[in-house]
């Protein structure tokens, strides 16, 4: 019976001299949730910057109607950071889209036909 030796993330084998590469279960759901959460974000941050471009809104602007700091609203644009399910009902809100219609474009993005009926 062979000898293996658990070296990080490597399981190697004494009698065969090979290395066999382990990703287990959790180390999968850690890169498909940290996967999700960054796809997630690139989402939210093109459907906030399409309704706002959309409705002639300025960062700075958009910033002022939410009260909160226009660098904010760049990071969102940017998807450095997620915005926030009250924040995407608020920009909603502020940029008199219906309700709903932003957060649909962010979950699902690639079925949002609202976008492209109001160019």
């Amino acid at each position: 019976m062979a000898k293996a030796c658990r070296i990080g993330r490597r399981l190697t084998s004494k009698t065969t001299n090979t290395t066999t590469d382990i990703v287990t279960n959790k180390e999968n759901s850690d890169m498909s949730a940290r996967r999700v959460r960054t796809d997630l974000r690139d989402s939210a941050a093109s459907a906030i910057k399409k309704a706002r471009a959309l409705t002639n809104v300025s960062q700075i602007k958009l910033a002022e109607l939410l009260a909160v700091s226009q660098p904010l609203v760049s990071s969102w644009e940017c998807g450095k950071v997620t915005p926030g399910i009250d924040d995407i009902v608020r920009i909603e809100t502020a940029l008199n889209y219906p309700q709903g219609e932003l957060l649909f474009a962010i979950a699902y993005p690639n079925n949002d036909p609202n976008v492209e009926a109001r160019t």
